[in-house]
């Protein structure tokens, strides 16, 4: 006996709507994992150096034209970027900071580079330089 020959006319269209129904469960199953996912492209959390107007900023280094490279209290690192271009940030030998109102720099403050206003697009923590920081001047 043919398996085909047991199965009951219209019996086919109830195994193959049964079988659409479950492998489209599955892929809705597997489409939500992955959104899941944590997502590795996410950039990491603003932050914030409190008291950057009263010691809270204790050396600084040049990571390129739009960054750099801030330690903090507790040698804790940030990475500040601007938004667009920043002259001579990259060459600079003094740099100004501009915090918020209540003394924190944080993603809306300002690098002063040579009296020009830097204003941030991103502040971060990151891991410290592998090179020494040059000291702030207080």
């Amino acid at each position: 006996m043919n398996c085909s020959d047991s199965v009951q006319p219209g019996h086919e269209k109830r195994i193959s709507m049964s079988h659409a129904i479950l492998v489209g469960l599955a892929g809705a199953l597997l489409s939500g994992a992955a959104l899941a996912k944590p997502d590795s492209n996410r950039e990491p959390p603003q932050a914030r150096i409190p008291f950057a107007n009263s010691g809270g900023i204790s050396g600084w280094q040049s990571a390129g034209r739009s960054a750099i490279l801030l330690e903090g209290i507790g040698r804790k690192w940030y990475r500040a970027e601007v938004m667009g271009y920043c002259p001579d940030l990259d060459t600079v030998t003094g740099i100004g900071f501009e915090t918020n109102t209540n003394g924190d720099f944080d993603s809306f403050s300002n690098l002063i580079v040579r009296g020009r206003r830097c204003p941030l697009r991103s502040l971060v923590q990151t891991d410290p330089p592998a090179r020494k920081a040059k000291k702030v001047k207080g």
